[in-house]
């Protein structure tokens, strides 16, 4: 394996922000943390949720747009902390505390499996060819955090102007954004250009998306000293979410040869009528 490195362009870490409407505020979503081993974290730090509930489901990737998930199907745990998205190199990705290592996470070192809420996908070298690898929902942007002038220009900014729609919705229903993280090899770095502002983009072809394909000007962000770097996309959709605001991280499906994947997702905040089993470290005295 080798490493590249780019004399522009923005470098993890890093933090998407979006403006929604022309005039608005831009708003900081997501943060994305570079792992000195490979791989990177998905962080939330901008919201004031704590309390969430974290869920792993078989899904069924024939699927296509938006689907139902029957809730006896998932299995969840409660989190009485904010949770990041690691996605580690060789493909173990899973959700662990964002700082305080009070939530169950690793792995079991007897059969490499994971001990919280996790899965074993492809590794980063070996892209997902089906769609991202991961990704954020967020809605209720107002409750995030506003972005200082001075903090976009370490930042990916997504405006109206660069939003994604699906077709089975009118841009006048939607109410969240969805940001989408892709992995690419070195095979695409000829096909990087660089905008007059010195934004770089990935124009590109996506032949899997969704089962029928897409294009997407994709945003690139490095991943310093490593051999892949991510393309980022943003969509505006709609949502219908209990609480006002909040955030959702998803993982990437598990690897296997069958459509249906055990995948890994992340609620904030937590709806106020559920009762699950935590996944939190016991106290120490």
């Amino acid at each position: 394996m080798w490493a590249f490195a780019l004399p522009w362009g923005i470098e993890a870490p890093a933090t998407i922000c979006v403006r929604d409407e022309p005039d608005a505020v831009a708003r900081k979503i997501t943060k994305i943390v570079p792992y000195r081993d490979g791989g990177f974290a998905i962080l939330a730090p901008y919201h004031n949720a704590r309390r969430g509930f974290l869920m792993k489901y078989a899904f069924d990737y024939r699927q296509t747009g938006r689907v139902q998930v029957s809730m006896k199907d998932i299995v969840e745990y409660s989190a009485d902390d904010r949770v990041k998205l690691s996605y580690h190199a060789d493909g173990f990705v899973q959700f662990s505390s964002e700082g305080t290592n009070r939530i169950v996470s690793g792995r079991d070192p007897k059969t490499g499996r994971p001990r919280g809420i996790g899965v074993l996908t492809n590794p980063l070298i070996k892209p997902i060819l089906t769609g991202p690898n991961c990704g954020i929902t967020a809605w209720g942007l107002v409750d995030f955090a506003a972005a200082k002038p001075t903090e976009l220009k370490r930042s990916i900014l997504f405006s109206p102007d660069d939003f994604h729609h699906h077709a089975d919705e009118q841009p006048d229903e939607c109410n969240g954004i969805l940001i989408e993280f892709f992995s690419f090899t070195p095979h695409f770095l000829p096909h990087i250009r660089q905008l007059p502002n010195g934004t770089l983009t990935l124009p590109l072809w996506h032949n899997g998306y969704e089962g029928h394909g897409a294009h997407f000007d994709f945003r690139v962000l490095l991943l310093p000293d490593q051999p892949v770097f991510l393309g980022v996309i943003c969509h505006r959709i709609k949502t219908d979410f209990p609480a006002s605001s909040g955030f959702n991280l998803a993982g990437p499906g598990e690897a296997n040869d069958s459509p249906i994947k055990d995948v890994i997702q992340a609620m904030y905040p937590a709806p106020s009528d559920k009762d699950l089993p935590s996944i939190m470290y016991p106290p120490t005295v």
